[in-house]
């Protein structure tokens, strides 16, 4: 295999009031990217493990992706690639993210600004279609995150935070790349701020013709944002995501695969108002994310040549959607006290087919949604001049499909020594069974309830040489409850 080749180049657009004249060895990128709304909790004040990737960490490693980037960052996380470019989403290729052992379809939540992501359907995270490009930081919380994010945050939650200028003017950036195996891969962005008006806009495009034939893959992006100060204390904005990929499955060396590739089209909108007092704060926030795949499944090559393999006679589609509304605020009540509760619904669902390719009439699949409401409340409070940390909360959520869940965490936080921090947490997880699992392919069972864990987790972590240096260990325990599993029965007439 001739060895891997990357070149870069970058260029400055815009930078004030005059056009930049320097440039930096590499890409040159925007500076002081902050959050585009607000958090529910802060990540750091909570009693389980927690990973920030910054945003000097994200452009430094000049991934495209963020789950490569998440995979070398994050301990105990773990992703599946399809290939040198991108990480599939549909059958053996679809690539899995999983914390510690618990992952796998969508037992790990993917949000963008608090809004969950998943494919409605067939319950998986999608991989490609998290660029880095429009990204300020992400926040990895390694362990049930049920309490605050519900269904589907079984095993951890990812939440990718968008961004936004922060400096008045304008400032943008491009860069270029150029590797082997035919890899191209560019960038733009752009944004401009004043003292109540904020806009920032991403484009990225990268494809590669892969490391084997028939494994050509391409990917483009766009986000934009746009936030308005409406006084002080309140705040508006608005972002939206569009992310197009076509890869392409070689299959395995042993068994290669003809003409299978998947075409995919994902969106994502929200509309958010939050508010910041000096003794509370909070969100309402309206979102909607969407998606229309077609897939291919592509033949065996094996026999081709005898005319053993034999093209498919159809193509697969499918159109899913998650929307629904967050609304919660943050109360400081007394010293040292943060007290948050939230109501969320949910409304995701959608629908399957074939589309014949001799023209024939369409082959209808499964249409089906779900509704989710949910109430929370969480406490957090400081003690001993913040040497100790206490944290309880219990949210209840209400399935359309199975009924009622009930879900509480508890913990604290002990920073006795300087540098120094202890955790224990323990909470419940859930996951609802997806549309796959309840009504498509047998043996799929309309009734199944949500599987769930409990997880019980000490973590201690010091800091030397000024916070240059980190060294940490955790111990958990993870009790799984009634989980989804394939089980073939035995036909009671063939035995």
């Amino acid at each position: 295999m001739k060895s891997k080749l990357l070149l870069t180049t970058a260029l400055i657009l815009l930078g004030g009031s005059s056009f930049a004249h320097t440039l930096d060895k590499d890409t040159i990128g925007l500076n002081n990217v902050t959050v585009h709304g607000q958090a529910k909790a802060t990540v750091e004040l909570l009693p389980l493990s927690v990973t920030t990737i910054t945003a000097t960490e994200i452009e430094n490693s000049r991934e495209t992706s963020i789950l490569p980037l998440l995979s070398n960052k994050v301990p105990g996380l773990f992703v599946s690639e399809r290939g040198l470019m991108g990480f599939g989403v549909s059958g053996g290729a679809a690539g899995s993210v999983n914390i510690r052992g618990v992952g796998g379809g969508n037992k790990v939540l993917f949000m963008i600004d608090g809004q969950p992501q998943w494919a409605s359907i067939f319950g998986h995270a999608l991989p490609d279609t998290y660029t880095s490009g429009d990204v300020a930081k992400v926040e990895v919380v390694r362990g049930p995150s049920s309490l605050l994010y519900g269904s589907n945050a079984m095993g951890g939650s990812v939440n990718i935070i968008t961004r936004h200028a922060t400096q008045s003017g304008f400032k943008g950036s491009a860069n270029a790349m150029w590797g082997s195996y035919a890899m191209q891969k560019y960038g733009v962005n752009l944004g401009y701020k004043n003292d109540r008006f904020n806009t920032f806009v991403n484009a990225t495009y990268e494809s590669t013709d892969g490391t084997r034939p028939r494994s050509r893959t391409w990917l483009a992006s766009q986000f934009g944002s746009l936030q308005y100060k409406i006084s002080g204390h309140w705040k508006t904005g608005a972002n939206v995501t569009m992310t197009e990929t076509c890869p392409h499955n070689p299959g395995s060396v042993q068994d290669p695969l003809i003409d299978m590739w998947t075409r995919v089209t994902r969106g994502t909108a929200a509309v958010f108002v939050n508010n910041t007092y000096a003794a509370t704060s909070g969100q309402l926030q309206l979102y909607t994310n969407w998606g229309n795949h077609k897939v291919n499944d592509g033949y065996s090559a094996i026999g081709t040549e005898t005319n053993g393999g034999k093209p498919r006679d159809y193509i697969f589609h499918s159109k899913d959607f998650n929307m629904g509304i967050n609304l919660y605020q943050n109360i400081r009540p007394f010293e040292g006290n943060v007290t948050s509760a939230g109501v969320d619904f949910q409304h995701w669902g959608g629908n399957t087919w074939n589309t014949m390719i001799d023209g024939s009439a369409d082959q209808p699949g499964v249409k089906e949604h779900v509704n989710e409401v949910s109430g929370y409340l969480m406490t957090q409070q400081s003690l001993l001049n913040n040497i100790l940390s206490l944290n309880a909360g219990l949210r209840l959520q209400h399935s359309s499909q199975f009924g009622n869940m009930l879900v509480p965490q508890a913990g604290f936080i002990v920073r006795a020594i300087e540098g120094n921090t202890f955790k224990f947490s323990w909470g419940k997880g859930f996951r609802s069974p997806n549309l796959r699992e309840l009504y498509m392919y047998p043996p799929h069972n309309p009734d199944l309830k949500p599987e769930y864990l409990w997880n019980y987790e000490v973590e201690i972590r010091q800091t030397f040489l000024d916070n240059r240096l980190s060294a940490g260990l955790a111990l958990f325990y993870i009790d799984g409850k009634d989980m989804i599993q394939t089980v073939k029965e035995k036909n009671p007439y063939t035995g």
